[in-house]
């Protein structure tokens, strides 16, 4: 099993979509050669994936890349 934790830029970041872009490439070419047959993947996506927007659907196409299955927590947060 591969564990994948991740903090993706905020909305204060200078040049968020490049930024983010990055981010999933860069975690894509490291795992690009790595055995493994199931991923957790989670974090701090910074991103409303229940709004379409750029970044949700980059966030989306990521998923459906790797084949993940998207599960969102909803809780309080501060």
């Amino acid at each position: 099993m591969l564990f994948i934790n991740v903090y993706l830029p905020s909305v204060s970041t200078p040049n968020r979509t490049a930024v983010f872009i990055d981010c999933l490439s860069g975690i894509l070419n490291d795992i690009c050669d790595l055995h493994y047959s199931e991923i957790a993947f989670g974090g701090d996506m910074n991103v409303d994936v229940a709004t379409e927007n750029e970044l949700s659907t980059l966030l989306h196409d990521f998923d459906r890349d790797l084949e993940l299955r998207l599960v969102v927590i909803v809780g309080t947060f501060g």
